[in-house]
């Protein structure tokens, strides 16, 4: 797992044409309006879709403007800055299977609804990999994923 969180300027890179807009020009363009409408869809019915409360975006920008390191032992780490290339760290390590690298969580007001953005890749077997935004709702005490929406795939 990635020893950093993401960040706004890592989900919402640029080249081209894009490069100009900052991360939260571009968050606010082209990935929070497809949250809000269409929204996400729906993890147990396919015809259904969930929409983020503006509280739970705003959120979610907030917290992720700067990328954080974890603070647990109770996952496997690693820094990939110190390698020269993801390839390389993933070569090294023994029993490799790609990356995964969580952002903060935004939250609604009354904390019972969140929005997180996913991404695994495999980078020993070149393109291979996914980012998704999961929306998630707390009921009776239980958090449950009620909806994803798929930002890239490779």
């Amino acid at each position: 797992m990635h020893h950093h969180t993401a960040s706004i300027s890592e989900l919402c890179h640029a080249e081209g044409r894009l490069a100009a807009l900052t991360p939260e020009e571009i968050w606010h363009r082209y990935f929070r309006p497809p949250l809000e409408d269409p929204g996400l869809l729906s993890e147990s019915n396919f015809e259904t879709r969930h929409f983020p409360s503006t509280a739970t975006l705003d959120s979610f920008l907030v917290a992720n403007r700067h990328s954080v390191c974890f603070p647990s032992d109770d996952f496997f780490l690693v820094d990939t800055a110190k390698f020269d290339s993801k390839q390389q760290a993933c070569s090294t390590l023994e029993n490799c299977s790609g990356w995964w690298r969580f952002s903060r969580i935004g939250y609604n007001e009354d904390g019972t609804e969140a929005i997180v953005h996913t991404d695994y890749d495999h980078p020993k077997y070149g393109l291979m990999g996914m980012g998704y935004f999961h929306l998630l709702a707390l009921t009776d005490g239980n958090w449950s994923i009620l909806a994803r929406d798929m930002t890239w795939i490779s």
